[in-house]
């Protein structure tokens, strides 16, 4: 079975989200084995859409043929985009 872990960002785009999850949630559907998680540093998680999702803060074990997915997010207005968690 393949993990597709989904790192979710603070002011991350839904639609950046949606998409990548709803593919690989239909194929799993069709018998494709694929294994869906949601990870964040943080339980709750902001989106740039204003809708806050909520993610494990623990990793599943991975092996080299899991799949990792970043969704786009939105940097700060305040300058170039630095460490994701505001505590780095």
């Amino acid at each position: 079975m393949t993990r597709v872990v989904f790192l979710l960002v603070p002011q991350l785009h839904l639609l950046d989200l949606a998409g990548p999850a709803q593919v690989f949630s239909s194929a799993a559907d069709l018998g494709h084995e694929y294994e869906l998680h949601y990870v964040s540093e943080r339980e709750q998680v902001p989106t740039v859409q204003g809708v806050s999702l909520f993610a494990r803060t623990e990793w599943p074990e991975l092996t080299p043929d899991d799949l990792l997915m970043v969704p786009g997010w939105r940097p700060t207005a305040h300058g170039p985009a630095g460490p994701v968690s505001p505590d780095d």
